[in-house]
């Protein structure tokens, strides 16, 4: 990521310092001048440990949520507001990178995925595929395909969990109803809940009172 931004502005001048700002990454080290320039335009200042010592894990995956705070950087911090509602269901307002994230998507550099119901989701958390990071550089110099800052999303709701009807007790007999059909349909409403709570199928094949007018 560090060699691909440092392409991308031009391959500046700049001579990398002879002392590594970061306790994992030594002068000779693959990608030193990019990964310290990066570190200089402050685009990545890397994670303070424990020690207080810097460190730049270098072979960790970038993720989507800091590619877009990296990208904001490199472009300059420019002015921007980030919107009132989030255009994604899985970033919410005020999270870490949530300027960055929804800038990116006003650019249409990214306007991640489209979940259906008018709803999208942006995967903050997923590492940055090196096919989608071509993609991002490429709108970034180009112009987006259309930004996004609203949020037309619309799910339905979810489904009714059923409730289970009051317990009948033993308030029934065969000779409460007049059809087959109509003992069975009350049999069937109480006999997920509560079984055969009135003794309505004598021999347990869940058919009830089979000798009434209208059994099968």
């Amino acid at each position: 990521m560090a060699a691909f931004l440092y392409r991308l502005a031009g391959k500046p001048a700049f001579t990398p310092p002879a002392t590594s700002p970061f306790t994992d990454i030594t002068p000779s080290g693959q990608f030193y001048k990019e990964i310290t320039w990066l570190a200089a335009s402050g685009i990545s200042t890397g994670w303070t440990e424990q020690d207080g010592s810097k460190t730049y894990r270098p072979l960790s995956p970038v993720n989507r949520d800091a590619m877009a705070a990296f990208l904001y950087r490199f472009g300059g911090n420019p002015a921007f507001s980030a919107p009132s509602t989030s255009p994604f269901v899985d970033v919410q307002v005020g999270s870490q990178f949530y300027q960055q994230i929804t800038w990116l998507a006003s650019q249409g550099i990214s306007t991640g995925w489209d979940i259906g119901y008018g709803c999208r989701a942006y995967n903050p958390v997923q590492p940055v595929a090196r096919d989608a990071m071509a993609a991002f550089m490429y709108r970034f110099v180009n112009g987006g395909t259309g930004g996004i800052t609203g949020n037309n999303c619309s799910p339905p709701p979810p489904p009714v969990t059923p409730q289970p009807p009051a317990n009948p007790g033993d308030t029934k007999n065969c000779t409460s109803f007049s059809t087959w059909q109509a003992a069975q349909a009350w049999f069937d409403t109480y006999y997920p809940w509560y079984g055969d709570v009135a003794r309505l199928d004598s021999d347990g094949d869940r058919i009830a009172c089979e000798s009434l007018p209208g059994h099968p």
